[in-house]
């Protein structure tokens, strides 16, 4: 509970950063869909290296296709926006 309270308390430190930027109203809105994406990040890095190793092998199928190959070669099923976020060469930290 203590770590979860941490990871709490460093979120709004960088909401309270942001409020400069932003309306007080408004951040809200930054902050979580930042907070889903990065944690999106996180689960997806354990396979990230693969993905990108293997994306030039399909780089001129649709993306539809390369949603199924994908998950085919990972044995997972997730969803096209998942791929999406592991096809990029960016990390969010």
């Amino acid at each position: 509970m203590i770590d979860f309270k941490k990871k709490a308390d460093l979120i709004w430190q960088v909401a309270n950063l942001l409020r400069g930027d932003y309306k007080q109203s408004d951040y809200g809105k930054v902050i979580l869909p930042l907070t889903v994406l990065r944690r999106l990040d996180c689960v997806l890095q354990a396979t990230k290296e693969k993905v990108l190793d293997y994306l030039p092998r399909i780089k001129d199928k649709s993306d539809s296709a390369k949603d199924l190959i994908l998950n085919n070669m990972l044995g997972i099923c997730i969803s096209m926006v998942l791929n999406t976020i592991n096809l990029k060469q960016i990390l969010l930290r």
